[in-house]
């Protein structure tokens, strides 16, 4: 007979509320599993996962849920936020059998489960990712034998042979592996798996939304503000790069200093942020990266504490099929979207930075005016400013709005229309509509290039045809389109030729699909 690692502790719900649970600590898992009804208990928002589990003789289960929750121990030393799987029953009872300890010299130690040698339900298992961070190295032998007395984060738990008995006594083998590398790339390639129902939203999405109506407003300029929505150097290149960026951040108004002496008894929140540098992009090779998700001193951090709407523009899949039945094809993204939509001046203390430009410099404090992306509520709050000024402007630009509402994948533009004029006129509705928020669009491509004939050439994607090298692609939503071929294309990692999806062949396969009996007609482009 072996004992495993049991330990009870408390997990933290969405209300603050704490709740008892028993626990087994697995180092063979390679997830952490939560059971259904614990899970119910903590009213957390969960998320739609798709991960096989593997276990002892390759047999698998599929899991359809995950949720977040903060676990505890007792005296609140140790706090962490970890992600679950939710099963139905996560593991059998442990011990498996009553073991008599009556004989045993235990030491004088707060045990993290006191009933470990009576058999009962377990509520969670934390797998190996924490398994470590929780055990301290100390340890207490009881014996030949007999187990040892390991110390962990929820007191000292009990481990190992309990006795030489090794007839009929059911044992339970724990060991999974989770393998959702094909999720992985599905979401990765199209998000493609399923077309979403109508959505209904949760409670928090409602608030999002009543938040948003509530607290939006727009300044002389057309620029909005809006609520942030709370619950409660090494080469010198790059270096130089990375503060003309800082530099451009406060020169644009995205940022400014705060005054001397900083206020920090107020509520305030302090971000840390890092370089980006990424080679292959022409434009942009070096950005900012603002990390919300860094934990304050309070144990949350400021995603914690943020209101998280669901995307509400249309699924990528949606658009996608719908752009390559567009004749006139026009794609475009918004330069620097979430920095052209402004924060209230009562949730800047929750945007502070620290920056000084020379190490001889004092290190300033400044606060982000502008939503930023890394918080948790920066796509939604970016998209639905979009639809917003569609529907503020529907009456100016009735063709635009359309495809503001619709074509638009965060800040790319998936678009097109019937004929040239017809395309022409879109743009210069969108273009109009968007700029009269804030709003600038950049990077314009057309697989007809009359349509792009009074775009300035710093606004475009591929350069004039005289221009032309051997190819000229862009990359959109993770694919790589090729305006003068209109043709589609995917990066894989593989030793592969990049597959090519032609119109032909996408609306083939479409075919195939929605219309078997061809009663739809030709639908690909001239």
């Amino acid at each position: 007979m072996t004992l495993l690692e049991t330990v009870v502790l408390n997990i933290v719900d969405d209300y603050g509320n704490k709740h008892k649970a028993r626990a087994l600590l697995d180092s063979a898992s390679m997830s952490n599993f939560i059971s259904k009804p614990l899970a119910k208990k903590l009213y957390s928002r969960r998320t739609s996962v798709d991960v096989s589990v593997a276990g002892i003789g390759s047999s698998t289960k599929t899991i359809n849920s995950a949720t977040t929750a903060t676990i505890e121990s007792e005296d609140q030393e140790c706090s962490m936020k970890l992600q679950f799987l939710v099963l139905k029953q996560p593991s059998v009872e442990l011990s498996t059998i009553p073991i008599d300890i009556s004989a045993w010299k235990m030491p004088n130690v707060m045990l993290a489960d006191p009933l470990f040698n009576v058999p009962g339900s377990v509520d969670m298992v934390i797998g190996s990712e924490s398994y470590w961070e929780l055990h301290t190295g100390r340890k207490i032998y009881l014996g030949e034998n007999l187990p040892w007395v390991v110390e962990t984060s929820f007191g000292w738990a009990v481990t190992g042979p309990a006795s030489r008995t090794a007839t009929c006594i059911p044992r339970f083998c724990y060991l999974s592996t989770a393998d959702d590398r094909l999720e992985a790339m599905l979401r990765k390639f199209w998000e493609m798996e399923t077309i979403p129902p109508a959505l209904v939203h949760s409670t928090e999405e409602s608030r999002c939304e009543e938040l948003y109506a509530a607290t939006t407003t727009r300044d002389s300029s057309g620029r909005r503000f809006l609520s942030l929505e709370r619950r409660l150097e090494r080469n010198p290149a790059t270096k130089d790069s990375y503060h003309r960026f800082m530099e451009e951040y406060l020169l644009l108004g995205h940022m400014q200093k705060v005054k001397e002496p900083v206020n920090d008894h107020i509520q305030h929140c302090y971000i840390p942020y890092h370089v980006v540098f990424k080679e292959s992009q022409s434009s942009t090779k070096i950005w900012v990266v603002f990390n919300a998700s860094c934990k304050t001193s309070s144990g949350y951090s400021l995603n914690d504490t943020l209101l998280v709407r669901s995307v509400v523009q249309q699924d990528l899949y949606s658009i996608y099929l719908r752009f390559r039945t567009r004749i006139v094809a026009i794609v475009a993204d918004v330069e620097k979207i979430c920095r052209q939509v402004l924060h209230h001046s009562a949730d800047l203390p929750f945007l502070r930075i620290r920056y000084r430009r020379n190490l001889t410099d004092p290190i300033l404090t400044y606060e982000l005016q502008t939503v930023t992306y890394g918080t948790a509520s920066a796509p939604y709050l970016a998209a639905k400013t979009l639809q917003q000024i569609a529907k503020d402007h529907e009456h100016l630009y009735p063709t635009a709005v359309e495809a503001v509402i619709e074509d638009f994948y965060v800040d790319d533009l998936l678009s097109g229309a019937s004929n040239v004029e017809s395309a022409i006129t879109l743009r210069k509705e969108i273009t109009a509509m968007l700029n009269s928020a804030g709003f600038t669009l950049k990077k314009w491509a057309s697989n007809v290039q009359v349509v792009l004939e009074d775009v300035p050439p710093e606004d475009r994607a591929v350069q004039p045809l005289h221009d032309l090298q051997n190819e000229q692609t862009i990359s959109t939503l993770g694919l790589l389109w090729e305006p003068t071929a209109d043709s589609l294309r995917f990066k894989v990692k593989l030793p592969l030729p990049a597959a090519i999806l032609t119109k032909r062949k996408v609306m083939s396969y479409i075919a195939k699909i929605f219309d078997p009996l061809g009663l739809l007609g030709p639908t690909t482009r001239a």
